[in-house]
C-alpha cells in the first residue's frame, strides 16, 4: 500500500517521472525474485517429501518388506542403515 501511495505521489505531486518509474521497477523486479524463491523453496520441501525406500515393517506378527510409500500408522518400522525417513 505504501508502495502505491509513494508512486502515486511522485508521479502527479512532484512530477518526478523517472523516480516513480524507477521505484515502480526495482519493487517489481524485488517481487519477481521473491516469487520465484518462495515457488522453489515449495517445491523443493514437496519434493522431500514424497521419495520411497525399501523398509522392513512388523504387521500382523510377521516382517515384510515394503515400500515407504505403503507404510500405516501403526506398523513397527525397522531401520538398519541410518537414513532419512520419509514418513
Amino acid at each position: 500500500m505504501f508502495l502505491l501511495f509513494s508512486i502515486t505521489y511522485w508521479t502527479w505531486a512532484e512530477k518526478y517521472f523517472y523516480f516513480a518509474g524507477t521505484l515502480f521497477f526495482v519493487s517489481m523486479v524485488g517481487l519477481i525474485i521473491n516469487l520465484y524463491q518462495m515457488l522453489a523453496l515449495n517445491n523443493k520441501i514437496f519434493n522431500m517429501g514424497f521419495y520411497e525406500i525399501q523398509v522392513h515393517v512388523l504387521r500382523g506378527g510377521k516382517v515384510h518388506a515394503l515400500s515407504s510409500l505403503d507404510v500405516v500408522p501403526g506398523d513397527i518400522v525397522f531401520l538398519k542403515d541410518p537414513i532419512k525417513i520419509p514418513f
